[in-house]
């Protein structure tokens, strides 16, 4: 995971990661694994037994394949089968309606307590239930796992289109992202044109899992507002960005917001960080990835930044090569810890060499802005 325009931001402050953030992942077999006897894994499609569970997908149904899953690395669904075995039994699918709303909830028509209390969702870090799902550090994320992932993208002066930073969703119209992928010093001048919400693998559309995603939406920036401080109190200081989307998007299983964190919240022991960015391979990733990294003391951190860190910057990673890196930057750092998710960072900005061990990255930390984010939502 890396971040904007990968040279320009190396060059100019402590390797600000924008342009393309992902998670530094080391490699991993790509075999399927199959316990029980008679058993191999294959093809979902290849697979009568779990083929037919798709036709109704219900909760019980849907949770059965994804225990069922032996492989993430391959074009296809893979799942432990005998091919042989009779279809499974579809259960009943329930006659209540879906949880989430598929519209989001029109915003108050004033700001509330604080600015735009009142237009934070009611509902948010709700990802959809990914239980026995058999992911790894570092890998590819599961469909759906991550629905508050945006996807931001910049016109050059050639004209061609560059996915050059990520974001997160925290409400129906807002984006949350970095200070430097909204800048042009750190974009090389190229200009944010677009913000894509719910996608997953950019090879693909839709992205199916079991089942299939709606498309994804692409927006334009309506408005985008820099913390007045950015890059002024120290290298990348202040590294935070709202984008309000020119319209409020449709929420969907797929589409979500993330919770903020309360002021001052202490972050946790280890947080997730996703994005499309670079990994150790040299080049970016089209599938969104995700690595679970360890929260990183200021006295382990500071020496390898001048001793410069802020308060309002943490970091996290450094004990082993997975790390963020060029691409990844504006994308989130996240607790799936606690229920709903809660937002912990911001990835900012980090060693040259990304995955480098005993180094960490550096953070945002969301829970010393909320203030200042609550004070610049409005209807």
């Amino acid at each position: 995971m890396k971040t904007l325009t990968a040279v320009a931001a190396v060059l100019t402050v402590a390797s600000a990661r924008a342009g393309y953030h992902h998670a530094d992942q080391r490699s991993v077999s790509s075999g399927g694994w199959c316990s029980t006897p008679g058993d191999s894994c294959v093809p979902l499609t290849s697979c009568p037994a779990l083929l037919a569970l798709t036709k109704v997908a219900t909760k019980k149904d849907l949770q059965k394949l994804r225990l069922a899953q032996c492989s993430s690395y391959s074009s296809h669904v893979m799942v432990c089968c005998n091919p042989s075995a009779p279809p499974a039994t579809t259960t009943t699918p329930p006659t209540t309606t879906t949880k989430r709303p598929m519209q989001p909830t029109k915003p108050a028509p004033a700001p509330g307590p604080g600015g735009g209390e009142a237009l934070l969702p009611a509902t948010c870090g709700q990802p959809i239930a990914t239980e026995g799902v058999r992911i790894y550090f570092g890998e590819n994320a599961h469909l759906g796992a991550f629905p508050w992932m945006a996807l931001l993208g910049y016109r050059s002066s050639i004209g061609d289109l560059g996915w050059l930073c990520g974001g997160v969703l925290i409400t129906s119209q807002y984006v949350l992202t970095a200070g430097h992928c909204v800048s042009p010093q750190f974009t090389s001048n190229r200009t944010l044109v677009t913000i894509r919400i719910g996608e997953h693998d950019l090879t693909k559309e839709p992205d199916c899992e079991v089942r299939c995603a709606p498309p994804t939406q692409n927006l334009a920036p309506g408005a985008i507002i820099v913390h007045p401080t950015f890059n002024k109190r120290g290298a990348v200081s202040d590294d935070i960005a709202l984008i309000k989307l020119e319209r409020h998007v449709q929420f969907t299983d797929y589409v979500q917001p993330i919770c903020l964190p309360a002021a001052g919240q202490a972050p946790p022991s280890q947080a997730v960080v996703a994005g499309w960015g670079e990994t150790q391979n040299g080049s970016q990733s089209d599938v969104l990835q995700r690595v679970v990294l360890p929260l990183a003391s200021v006295e382990v951190c500071n020496p390898h930044y001048k001793n410069a860190l802020l308060a309002e910057q943490i970091c996290f990673g450094g004990a082993s090569m997975m790390d963020s890196c060029f691409g990844d930057s504006g994308g989130p750092l996240f607790s799936t810890s606690t229920k709903p998710n809660l937002l912990v960072g911001i990835v900012s900005y980090g060693s040259p060499t990304c995955g480098v061990v005993g180094v960490p990255g550096v953070y945002t930390k969301v829970s010393a802005y909320r203030s200042w984010i609550i004070s610049n939502l409005t209807p």
